[in-house]
């Protein structure tokens, strides 16, 4: 390059530097959003617009603003970055943490941000369990920053961005309300999907301010011109304008050009504007590129495929220069504005790059890749930097290549972000491996999709166990494969369980377990005959499989309404120990023999185990587990009569599906929720949100999870005076019971709702016998809280006499159990009958006891139902006023009580998967309804009032 180009080149000045031209509003506006960021309002600042148009410029310029008053991290996506995962998170955050001190990084990692520590390769050699995990927890990293400074987090080209940190976006932009966190994004309209997480989060956010700038205008053009040039002719900024469009890019990138090649910027040259070509960047730069030498174009193709992240010695040997020639090609692209003066490989605009790439012929650019994979691997790079160019470049069957793709692969589903593994796999797939390796990549692949959501799944983990090489092997694939079948609502491939029939030892009896329970509708899996059921001896319990086949079989124990002592036994032999949360905890058998702990009337021990495993779930970040667990506490809560923590839970395991979109289990949760609400609420209530929760599930896919929201819908109908709708219910959950072997199950009670259809339907004959029937097998079966509920069943069918006899043993059973809610049922039940045979004085008792018992379980709903009976009974009950603690929501009540033991914020967020914004709101309605001002109060309100 000549002296004299060079001269004026430098005299143009850093493009950075020059002013920004008409852009007083979007600066207005992202001055609004910092400000707003900087006092505690967290704000996304979205700006957008087309290629070059200087969105770039405005995040620079807000960054600069914070700089003084708040700690400012950038990333940037990369398009041929984008198969590296979580590359915009680690390049955000790799500052501080890499900078922080042993005391700063625990205080950075504390509490679920620890779920974070495996991104950046620290945390005892932990991975993460799920990509649920570490998105939660680098939003708890975020939050633990922003607590010791303001955040500002700007991403450049976020729709480049991988999926995995584009994910981690879209969580943090509903949760940033209340953090001192400003996100400031740039993104072309076009390139991002708008089908993706990150649009819909951005498309619904109410805390996004919008910046569109838009190109200059022919007075700014020609300022713009005069900034680089010194002075110009209007003639020739006119052109410049009209052939550039006033795109601010384009402008400058052809202005330069012009003058690094001696072109003045007057009337006279105004033409050789329009054959420089400024409507597009590749038609200026790269004939600007070629002019400065082909050591230059060397140097630029090998930045264009290594990208920003190499250094710029692994440049300058894919360019194949000496290192002499390579800086001083390096020198050359810099001074021309065509790599970043920032000492990086970097381009000074992705159109620049991408001008660079489209150049190279297929041939080429794979040549470049594979020398780049070469280069990379002999240099020791990481392995997904690796894996990229080995995935961009054509196939040549190296066996090396195998390797490294599955490493890259074990390297991303290590960091939870299972979904830029599968590109990885899938290369892998092509490389030729054994076939061996073939059936073993294809678990992997499998197993990724399924962590990834990835509809293709189920099909890859079909071919793992068609090709499996060893009955291990093959016996991983089926596990995984149901799995992924199960949570995706698909169909079962008929020869699975053929292919898995030469497992042995410990996997034999886990897959005998696993199919067990697949017999109860699961998958759509035949139902398994009582003859053709796997029969061994019962295990001690001491290995994951062994409990897990306990956990299988107590279940089925409960569908057979063995005895419950029998259940419990298996129940609690499962869960001894802690194996089934040690060895798999994201497996169903601990739920399940937790599960029957609850229906056998084992309560107080059922809460414990799901208790137990909802901690295992909260320090691991796996929110299926979360989800599942909250359920079943729900459901003991319910039973233990405490209503307020049993809508809480619930609430809150619904709120966590939402989230995830986990579809196993969604009609249990339906089931529990209409439980709950028409407990405490009333059946309207509850009415109103099973209806908005849309249609109940197919007859055809019907599993024991689904038929538990039929059988509530049965009851719920029963309560709304719908007795036929509620037969219907009612009797189709005893039909799939019928063909899954199991119409005796001590596990639900339909027959009980049925007969009392029946004999409001004045079927007294069918009902008594159905009532009958049920009441055998609960005393057979022996839990106090099924025979309890039997008997008043039972009891308020017959009426009369023999009904109060009934009743009275249905109380004695349940006073000495802790189905409190079943005895304040059963306690009001047998006053309306005492009444209703003239022993109006008999009723008051039992009356009172129940309306005591309803408040204490938090049921307004039926303690106004007693209270009226009460009257009836020539009683005056206490009026009641709904205020202090009662007038308190379930998560208020559960909010405020945790902030009573002493819980921060924090914890009480961390420990419900909510904000602390939430959180915040939740105690400050709580200290209104309850009259106090800080919750140093909190433990002597709520102790004073229960």
């Amino acid at each position: 390059m000549s002296q004299v180009i060079a001269a004026s080149i430098a005299g143009m000045g850093n493009r950075s530097q020059l002013p920004l031209r008409e852009r007083d509003a979007e600066l207005a506006l992202l001055g609004e959003a910092l400000a707003d960021a900087l006092g505690g309002r967290g704000r996304v600042a979205l700006i957008r617009g087309s290629p070059g148009v200087g969105k770039t410029r405005l995040l620079d310029a807000v960054c600069a603003d914070a700089d003084a008053s708040a700690l400012v991290l950038r990333g940037r996506g990369g398009e041929q970055e984008r198969q590296l995962p979580l590359a915009v998170v680690r390049e955000l955050f790799e500052r501080p943490v890499s900078r922080a001190d042993t005391e700063q990084r625990s205080r950075l990692f504390a509490g679920a941000a620890g779920l974070a520590a495996p991104v950046f390769d620290f945390g005892h050699g932990q991975s993460s369990s799920s990509s649920f995990a570490v998105t939660h927890g680098l939003y708890w990293l975020t939050a633990n920053l922003a607590e010791t400074r303001p955040l500002v987090l700007a991403v450049d080209d976020a729709h480049w961005a991988d999926d995995a940190s584009q994910n981690w976006l879209a969580y943090l932009i509903p949760r940033i309300e209340g953090e001192s966190v400003l996100l400031a994004l740039t993104v072309r309209p076009r390139e991002l999907d708008p089908a993706s997480r990150l649009a819909d989060a951005l498309a619904s956010s109410p805390e996004l301010v919008v910046i569109e700038p838009r190109e200059l205008t022919a007075a700014a053009t020609a300022t713009v011109v005069e900034d680089l040039a010194g002075h110009a002719e209007r003639a020739f900024c006119t052109t410049v304008h009209r052939a550039t469009g006033g795109n601010p890019l384009l402008v400058r990138t052809l202005v330069t050009s012009l003058m690094a090649t001696g072109v003045e910027p007057t009337a006279r040259n105004a033409h050789r504007v329009l054959v420089a070509g400024g409507d597009r960047i590749g038609r200026i730069v790269l004939p600007r590129l070629h002019h400065l030498g082909p050591g230059s174009v060397a140097l630029a193709r090998a930045a264009a495929i290594l990208g920003e992240a190499s250094s710029l010695r692994e440049v300058g040997e894919l360019s194949g220069l000496d290192p002499g020639a390579a800086a001083a090609a390096t020198d050359t692209l810099v001074a021309a504005e065509i790599l970043r003066p920032d000492g990086s490989s970097g381009f000074t605009h992705p159109l620049m790059r991408a001008a660079v790439t489209d150049e190279l012929g297929p041939g080429a650019r794979s040549e470049l890749h594979r020398r780049a994979a070469v280069l990379l691997a002999d240099y020791g790079a990481g392995p997904e930097a690796i894996a990229r160019h080995v995935v961009a470049m054509e196939s040549t069957a190296e066996p090396w290549m195998v390797g490294s793709l599955r490493t890259a692969a074990t390297l991303s589903m290590a960091r939870g972000a299972p979904g830029a593994a599968i590109p990885y796999l899938e290369r892998a797939l092509s490389e030729r491996p054994t076939e061996s390796e073939r059936a073993q990549i294809l678990l992997e692949l499998g197993s990724a999709g399924l962590r990834a959501e990835n509809p293709e799944a189920t099909r890859w983990l079909e071919l793992a166990v068609r090709t499996a090489t060893s009955a291990t092997q093959r016996g991983q694939a089926v596990f995984a494969l149901v799995d992924a079948a199960t949570y995706r609502g698909e169909d079962s491939p008929d020869e699975v369980w053929a292919a898995a029939a030469d497992a042995d030892g410990d996997q034999r009896l886990a897959l005998d377990a696993l199919r067990t329970m697949m017999g109860y509708g699961f998958w759509d899996a035949p139902p398994i005959p009582p003859a053709q059921r796997p029969r061994r001896p019962i295990p001690e319990g001491k290995t994951w499989a062994e409990c897990t086949w306990l956990a299988a079989v107590a279940f089925q124990a409960l569908m057979d309404c063995a005895p419950a002592s029998q259940v419990l036994d298996l129940a609690e032999r499962a869960l001894g120990d802690g194996v089934l949360l040690a060895g798999n905890p994201d497996a169903w058998a601990h739920a399940w023999a937790a599960l029957c702990l609850l229906r056998a009337g084992r309560l107080s021990h059922a809460f414990a185990a799901v208790d137990e495993a909802l901690g295992h779930a909260l320090g691991t970040g796996a929110l299926i587990q979360f989800e599942w667990n909250s359920t079943l506490r729900a459901q003991a809560h319910l039973q233990l009569g405490r209503l307020t923590e049993a809508e809480a839970d619930i609430e809150t395991s619904i709120q966590a599906d939402h989230e995830h979109g986990w579809v196993l289990g969604r009609q249990a949760k339906t089931a529990v929720l209409v439980g709950i609400l028409a407990q405490r609420y009333g059946p309207m209530r509850a009415a109103e949100v099973l209806a908005a929760r849309g249609e109940g599930p197919k007859e055809r896919r019907l599993s024991v999870l689904d038929l538990t929201e039929v059988e509530a819908r049965g009851w719920l109908n029963l309560a709304l005076g719908r007795p036929e709708a509620a037969l219907t219910d009612l009797t189709a959950c005893g039909s799939r019971l019928e063909r899954w072997h199991s119409r005796r199950s001590a596990g639900f009670n339909w027959r009980a709702g049925a007969a009392r259809c029946l004999a409001v339907l004045g079927r007294r004959d069918e009902a008594a016998a159905l009532a009958d029937e049920q009441l055998r097998d609960a005393r057979a079966f022996g839990a106090a809280p099924w025979l309890g509920s039997s008997l008043s069943t039972v009891g308020t069918v017959l009426g009369g006499d023999d009904g109060i006899d009934l009743l009275r043993e249905a109380v004695a059973v349940l006073e000495s159990s802790e189905a409190r809610l079943e005895h304040v049922h059963a306690l009001h039940k047998l006053g309306v009958l005492l009444r209703h045979n003239r022993h109006p004085r008999d009723a008051r008792e039992p009356l009172r006891q129940a309306l005591d018992l309803a408040v204490k379980c938090g049921s307004p709903i039926l303690a106004d139902v007693i209270a009226e009976e009460l009257k009836a009974a020539g009683a005056r009950p206490r009026r009641r006023s709904v205020t202090g603690v009662e007038a308190l929501t379930a998560s208020e009540n559960r909010v405020a009580r945790l902030a009573a033991d002493g819980m921060t914020n924090t914890e009480i967020a961390q420990s419900m998967f909510v904000t602390r914004k939430a959180v915040e709101k939740h105690l400050g309605n709580a200290y209104r309804k309850l009259s106090i001002s800080s919750r140093t109060e909190l433990p002597g309100v709520l102790a004073a009032n229960g």
